[in-house]
Formats: C-alpha cells, structure tokens, sequence
C-alpha cells in the first residue's frame, strides 16, 4: 500500500482537491492515519479514508459512460 497513488476528493480539501498524491506514511492509530506526498513537495500531508480513493476506486467513481443516445 505504501507507494500507491491516491486521490483526494474535491469536496473534502480546497487545496488538494483534484490532485493525485503519493502514500508514503500510514499510521494506525491516528484519526487522519493516510499520509501522502505531492509532486515536488516532501511534507506528507494527512488524511481520512474518507477524503481519498485508491486508483481503482476513482476508474469506478469516474467512469466514463458512452452516451446512449448516439
């Protein structure tokens, strides 16, 4: 899991919103346990499960759907 690349939601951080980090500290036994780095950038900044989705997650929440109508 460490490495992985995470996006935080838009609705969740005006400053980070939109854009892909990378998770390099995970702590357990913290209410924002998900650490992740931004290009250019060597702070990790911290955040709830909740504020992020894995790679996955986002293909299956951005899906694009072709148009039934053409």
């Amino acid at each position: 899991m460490i490495g992985d690349m995470f996006y935080v939601n838009p609705e969740n951080s005006l400053k980070f919103g939109d854009r892909w980090g990378e998770l390099s500290v995970l702590k357990s036994d913290s209410l924002l346990p998900y650490g992740l780095r931004f290009e250019g950038d060597s702070i990790p900044y911290y955040f709830s499960r909740d504020e992020i989705l894995s790679e996955d997650e986002f293909e299956a929440v951005y899906e694009v759907v072709a148009c039934p109508f053409k």
